[in-house]
C-alpha cells in the first residue's frame, strides 16, 4: 500500500528529530561543574601548595583558573620558567600557592588547561603593596574616631559590628582550606564588605577625621566591584563553550563569596553548576 513507505519515512524523520532533540538535551543536562576555592596567595603553616595539589588530585579537573592577569596564560598553558622551583624553594621567590600547586598538578594531567581570570592591574605588586599602606591607615584612623567617642549616633554600632565581623576574617586568614571555604565565613566576609561599601564609605565622605582617605576609599570599593565583575566575565568567557567538564578557580578568598554568588545565579544554571565545600564526600 501506498502509505507504507511514507509512513517508514516519516518515522524515519522523527526518530532522527528525537535523537536530535535528546542529544541537545543530554548537552543542556551536562552543565560544568564549578569549584570555587578560596585560598591564601602566600600559604599558611595551615596551607602550603601540597595540600592545594592533594585537593586537585582528589577533584581531577579538566581546567584550573588562577588569579592572575587575563592575559597571562593564553594558551592554555602554565610555561615553565627556569631557576622557579629552585627560587622558591630558597624562598627568593615568593609565589602563589596556586601556581606552585598547578604546576606540581600537570605533572600528572598533561593536558590540563590553565587560564587566568584576573584583570589586567599594571605593577600589580606595587598596587597590592600600595592598598596595603592605605588600608592600614584607614583602619588606624577609624579605630581613632571611635575611641575618641567621635562617632555619631548609631554609627558607633555598625562600627562595633563591622570590628566583629572583620575580626572573624583575620583570625581566619592563615587557616586550612577546610576553614577559608566555609560557607559561614564566605556568609562574613559578604557583610563586611557591604559594611564598607555602604556604612563606612558614608562615614569616608563624612567624617573630617578621615579626610585623607576619602578619594582612597571611594575608589578602592568601585574598583572593588570593577574587578569582581571583570573576574565573573573572564572565567564566563571560558566556560561558555565548556561541556560537562570540572573546572576550577583558584582565587583570594576575599573574592571567593562575589563568585558564588554570581555563578549561583539561575541564568547560570544550563552553563554552570557551582559544587559548594565540601568538594568530596
Amino acid at each position: 500500500m501506498g502509505y507504507k513507505p511514507y509512513f517508514s519515512c516519516m518515522k524515519r524523520k522523527f526518530l532522527g528529530w528525537l535523537l536530535g532533540c535528546g542529544l541537545v538535551l543530554t548537552g543542556y543536562a551536562q552543565p560544568n561543574q564549578l569549584f570555587i576555592i578560596g585560598v591564601k596567595h602566600k600559604g599558611s603553616k595551615a596551607l602550603n601548595h601540597r595540600d592545594l595539589k592533594a585537593l586537585l588530585e582528589q577533584v581531577g579537573p579538566d581546567v584550573v583558573l588562577l588569579e592572575e592577569d587575563s592575559n597571562t596564560y593564553t594558551d592554555g598553558k602554565l610555561h615553565k620558567i627556569f631557576g622557579e622551583k629552585t627560587a622558591a624553594f630558597l624562598g627568593i621567590w615568593k609565589i602563589d600557592v596556586e601556581r606552585r600547586a598547578t604546576r606540581l598538578y600537570i605533572d600528572k594531567k598533561p593536558g590540563l588547561y590553565v587560564g587566568a581570570f584576573d584583570m589586567v592591574i599594571p605593577a600589580r605588586n606595587q598596587y597590592v603593596n600600595y592598598q596595603t599602606q592605605m588600608e592600614a591607615g584607614f583602619d588606624q584612623a577609624l579605630r581613632q574616631l571611635f575611641a575618641d567617642g567621635l562617632l555619631k549616633g548609631t554609627d558607633s554600632l555598625y562600627y562595633n559590628h563591622y570590628r566583629t565581623l572583620n575580626t572573624k576574617v583575620l583570625d581566619a586568614i592563615d587557616s586550612s582550606l577546610a576553614v577559608l571555604n566555609r560557607e559561614t565565613l564566605m556568609d562574613t566576609v559578604r557583610q563586611v564588605m557591604s559594611l564598607e561599601n555602604t556604612q563606612i564609605r558614608e562615614w569616608s565622605n563624612r567624617y573630617a577625621q578621615l579626610e585623607n582617605y576619602r578619594i582612597w576609599f571611594n575608589g578602592s570599593c568601585d574598583f572593588w566591584e570593577l574587578r569582581n565583575q571583570r573576574m565573573c566575565a573572564n572565567i564566563a568567557d571560558i566556560l561558555v563553550n565548556r561541556k560537562g567538564q570540572k573546572i576550577v578557580v583558584l582565587t583570594g578568598m576575599m573574592h571567593k563569596y562575589f563568585l558564588t554568588d554570581f555563578f549561583k545565579n539561575n541564568k547560570w544554571a544550563n552553563q554552570v553548576t557551582v559544587v559548594g565545600w565540601p568538594f568530596l564526600p
